[in-house]
């Protein structure tokens, strides 16, 4: 598999949870936090900003800290 390097990624988060549980795509990532793959390409595209659901949802899921699920989701410029 590529490495992905990942301060070149606006939205790492994505990637980070794909490569990490082994998903294939964005419309797996979608199906496993019970939301539309739609809402996943919107906000990977920076046409959303990742709401405050989706963190908790990539909380519950995954098991991840609401601190390293906003770390990932910074923009290189330091946005969310």
């Amino acid at each position: 598999m590529e490495k992905v390097d990942w301060n070149r990624k606006p939205f790492k988060l994505f990637d980070y949870l794909l490569d990490t549980y082994q998903l294939r795509n964005d419309r797996e990532l979608a199906r496993e936090l019970g939301t539309q793959s739609g809402y996943i390409s919107r906000i990977r595209n920076g046409h959303m900003p990742i709401s405050a659901n989706l963190i908790l949802a990539i909380h519950d899921t995954f098991g991840l800290e609401i601190h390293e699920i906003k770390a990932l989701a910074q923009t290189t410029d330091g946005q969310s």
